[in-house]
């Protein structure tokens, strides 16, 4: 959704003026186009059924809230520890995969230097699109195709590997990623955490920490404050890893090893929470 203007009632109910030639149908009255664009931030016009409203210019939140949504997205709690986590800032070089909705692709270029992002879907990839041209960011290079194929950037800070087989693309974290950099996956089940778990020792990779982020909404009144029923709990695990080099492994203690928790087959994880077979 195009945001141009934004008006904010006293009960804190936002309604959207999509266009400038737009007007604005609120429940409690039309507020009319010319009326909007000529309002100052912060200053208050009145609807056609009297009710005041505020006026004000979105912020980038504002839009992000309101991105067309194809796949599901990467969550504010979970896109933030990313952030924080990597250290990515606006030197930062970020490799994605896949794209989806396009939400975190929007997400990090806001705060990155620039973002390269894989999406094997084409309808996926045409929403990320669309969604990033509604924030006019030019430091988003798209790439339709699948990140385990092959990756063509070199020198990047970080991958964040938000597909069902991140592994696939470990392969190609040398070729990519800077000494030092971070490999972040984002997975909803704990057999993919351990085959990525798995694939990570294999190629030499540091464990920094896995995580599941959980969100607690409260109510804050005057005489009441207490939880509220509206909370974001699990929603994925987040792997942060780095790459220190070829050399960094042979430097690393000697653990014993152990058998892993999990069998995959090697067709991938699509057979594995397949129904077994029936003999008639």
């Amino acid at each position: 959704m195009h945001v141009h203007r934004l008006l904010i009632s006293g009960t804190g109910r936002v309604f959207v003026q999509e266009r400038e030639t737009a007007d604005v149908h609120t429940q409690f009255g039309r507020v009319r186009a010319e009326v909007v664009n000529a309002a100052q931030d912060g200053e208050v016009i009145t609807t056609d059924s009297g009710e005041q409203l505020v006026v004000f210019s979105p912020h980038f939140i504002d839009r992000y809230k309101r991105i067309r949504r194809e796949a599901q997205i990467i969550t504010f709690k979970d896109a933030g520890v990313i952030l924080a986590t990597a250290g990515l800032g606006s030197h930062s070089r970020v490799i994605e995969a896949g794209s989806g909705s396009g939400a975190l692709t929007v997400f990090l270029a806001q705060h990155c230097n620039h973002v390269f992002s894989y999406e094997k879907n084409k309808e996926h990839l045409s929403v990320a699109q669309e969604n990033v041209a509604l924030f006019e960011q030019d430091n988003v290079t798209f790439h339709h195709r699948d990140i385990a194929e092959g990756i063509v950037e070199t020198g990047v800070d970080a991958m964040i590997l938000d597909v069902p087989e991140p592994w696939t693309a470990f392969p190609h974290i040398p070729g990519a990623l800077i000494i030092g950099g971070y490999v972040v996956t984002y997975v909803p089940s704990t057999p993919q955490l351990q085959h990525i778990h798995h694939h990570a020792v294999e190629l030499g990779l540091y464990h920094v920490r896995t995580v599941e982020v959980s969100e607690r909404h409260w109510m804050v009144k005057e005489q009441a404050v207490r939880p509220t029923s509206k909370n974001v709990a699990f929603t994925a695990f987040l792997s942060f890893f780095r790459y220190f080099g070829p050399h960094w492994p042979a430097l690393r203690p000697k653990e014993k090893q152990r058998a892993p928790m999990w069998n995959f087959p090697s067709e991938g994880l699509g057979s594995f929470f397949s129904e077994p077979k029936q003999d008639h």
